[in-house]
């Protein structure tokens, strides 16, 4: 499914899409491979996202562009897709033009992120409904989001 968040003053302001559930092991094997198939897409086109594996763990997808069981990074917990249901585990990617870890420097062969002016960020969530069914949520978020959150709220309290 898509959603979109589109004001009359700001235009379009983020689309966002929900990929259809699909199942998985408690391992999160499937998940875990899907996101690195839409990752690795993504990365063709806007270059190397930092990506989340936890609260405590972020890497540079540049450096593991591979990153399939690299260096530990997908050790096998058999609880896995339950901590990831209950947020205690997360597996994001992001391409942020506003975060300076995401600039490229080209003498170390990193190519510098590449997303059009107006768009500010890009972020895929690989998430779980239950310990066997996860998706895939992937949003672009355009630099004038602010302002159309504020548009939308004076609207919705307009009436008061």
């Amino acid at each position: 499914s898509y959603s979109i968040l589109l004001t009359p003053q700001h235009g379009l302001c983020s689309v966002v899409a929900v990929s259809k559930d699909m199942q998985s092991n408690a391992y999160g094997h499937q998940l875990k491979q899907k996101f690195h198939e839409l990752t690795s897409s993504l990365s063709r086109k806007y270059s190397y996202p930092q990506v989340s594996l936890d609260i405590s763990r972020t890497f540079d997808f540049s450096k593991n562009f591979g990153f399939w069981n690299l260096d530990g990074m997908w050790i096998e917990d058999s609880s896995w897709m339950d901590r990831l249901l209950d947020k205690t585990k997360t597996l994001n990617a992001t391409w942020d033009a506003t975060n300076p870890m995401n600039v490229g420097d080209e003498s170390i062969g990193k190519p510098r992120l590449i997303l059009p002016d107006s768009l500010e960020w890009i972020r895929l969530n690989a998430l779980a409904r239950s310990a066997s069914r996860g998706y895939m949520r992937l949003e672009y978020r355009f630099s004038n989001y602010s302002a159309c959150i504020h548009e939308a709220n004076l609207k919705k309290n307009a009436n008061l």
